[in-house]
């Protein structure tokens, strides 16, 4: 299985002062559906191994699902986060055939386990009034789908969610005792005592990146040799690197902007670097001047 490593950068986390989704004790922690244009502070290295298509034709539901790997155990809502940077969300499994499609892919991927979990999926939970322990769960897609336990498809061993009715547990493949395509409630974070350090994310053809539009998802397409020098799986040729200032057009304003940072060297894509070789100098105005007009992205 192919896989690309890349550094998700960040600023610290401003957007997650304006609401929370779940308190548990002094933890908090950022909104399900964090907008993709937002970024938290984290400084993992991730390795995405490319979408594999669940395929109709195989009884599958159409969808395609990657294991993504960090370096160290990382918090859910941190997993969540690298699912919409890869324009999907945290796995929602709705039948027995699905849930062993992804922990069947989990297995094919080195480091996705430690000792005692296995990757991260969308089901998470906000203890409700009341305190059942069953009640209160959903998952994290685009329709926030509630899960009955009397009707829905679930997989946790029998008696597991008979614990603490307080917590705001998260869900993931349960590795307590082996690998095991079981699911296990726990806490959201590594501080909690979840060592978690990998998720299964999935993409349906709503929410799939795919910005050249030929049905297969954009990091696929980086990983079968496109070039994407700035390494965050989208294309380059839908990337427009040369908009320096954001807004959509090749113009005077970006060759300006390069023109002011001309000569400066340090970090790779800092302003007027459009080439990502770390300085500004004659090849980015040639780049910019290259790609003058429209962005096609």
């Amino acid at each position: 299985m192919r896989t690309h490593l890349f550094m998700i950068q960040a600023v610290l986390a401003v957007v997650f002062l304006m609401s929370t989704l779940c308190v548990a004790g002094e933890y908090q922690e950022p909104p399900c559906d964090v907008p993709k244009g937002d970024d938290s502070c984290w400084p993992f290295e991730v390795d995405a191994s490319e979408f594999v298509q669940w395929s109709v034709e195989d009884g599958g539901n159409g969808n395609w699902y990657a294991v993504v790997v960090f370096d160290k155990a990382a918090p859910w809502w941190q997993a969540n986060r690298v699912a919409q940077l890869l324009g999907g969300y945290l796995a929602t499994i709705e039948s027995i055939g699905e849930n062993n499609h992804a922990y069947y892919l989990s297995l094919q991927a080195e480091g996705a386990w430690s000792d005692c979990f296995g990757p991260w999926l969308g089901l998470f939970r906000c203890p409700p009034a009341g305190g059942n322990p069953q009640a209160g769960w959903q998952w994290c897609n685009a329709t926030m789908d509630s899960i009955d336990f009397k009707t829905d498809y679930e997989n946790f061993p029998p008696g597991a969610l008979n614990g603490s009715t307080v917590l705001s547990w998260r869900t993931c493949f349960d590795g307590s005792n082996g690998q095991s395509s079981f699911w296990r409630a726990t806490p959201p974070t590594p501080q909690g005592g979840s060592m978690v350090r990998s998720a299964i994310v999935e993409m349906d053809m709503l929410s799939m990146a795919d910005c050249d539009g030929n049905g297969i998802p954009d990091s696929n397409d980086v990983l079968d040799g496109e070039q994407d020098i700035n390494g965050n799986l989208i294309p380059d040729a839908c990337d427009c690197l040369s908009d320096i200032n954001g807004d959509q057009t090749v113009g005077v304003d970006d060759l300006l902007l390069a023109i002011g940072a001309w000569d400066q060297s340090g970090v790779p894509g800092m302003s007027g670097d459009v080439n990502w070789d770390g300085s500004v100098d004659v090849s980015d105005i040639l780049a910019i001047i290259d790609a003058y007009g429209t962005c096609n992205s």
